[in-house]
């Protein structure tokens, strides 16, 4: 049996990730390389590991959890693996289009950095095996343009949701005298 709860819970934990995640490294893309005019693609360098390291251990952690703590059944582990193997790419596009956001502030290409280039060829190169195995011939530029997009309405959505959850209990608790 499924417990679809924690299904639930564990995608409001994602969506909260994702904007943990995108707000960080936006404030401190906007902190170091607009307010204190240092090198964007420098601090873009290191916020981007950071992000995808802190990440990478967060996913990590909740495979283990999920696998070996959680006192939940087989198929729910399963589907909890299957939903964070699929939405690991657009968690770990959240830092991306922070720094993006950034850069187009800015007015600097982030194209400079050399996480940002090494993100896109690994997300390239993996793209391109996937379309090529689907479609036959690889449509990379399409399946970029779709991830950007997916990744970021995937992002934004589960975000929204998170923070619409959390006003509503927030509006819902009674009032200390």
């Amino acid at each position: 049996m499924l417990n679809l709860e924690l299904v639930k819970h564990r995608l409001g934990q994602y969506g909260a990730a994702w904007i943990l995640s995108f707000l960080a490294v936006f404030l401190g893309g906007l902190a170091g390389g607009v307010l204190l005019k240092l090198d964007l693609i420098g601090v873009a360098d290191k916020l981007l590991a950071a992000a995808f390291v802190g990440l990478i251990v967060a996913v990590a952690a909740f495979v283990v959890i999920t696998l070996f703590v959680a006192a939940e059944t087989w198929a729910t582990k399963i589907l909890l693996i299957l939903l964070g193997i699929v939405l690991l790419l657009p968690l770990l596009w959240a830092p991306v289009l922070a720094l993006i956001s950034c850069a187009w502030i800015a007015h600097v290409p982030i194209e400079y950095s050399s996480v940002y280039a090494g993100f896109r060829i690994v997300v390239g190169r993996a793209l391109y095996s996937l379309t090529e195995l689907i479609f036959g011939n690889p449509l990379v530029e399409l399946a970029w343009t779709f991830f950007q997009g997916a990744a970021t309405v995937v992002g934004f959505f589960s975000g929204l949701f998170q923070i619409w959850s959390f006003l509503q209990k927030m509006s819902a608790r009674p009032a200390s005298a």
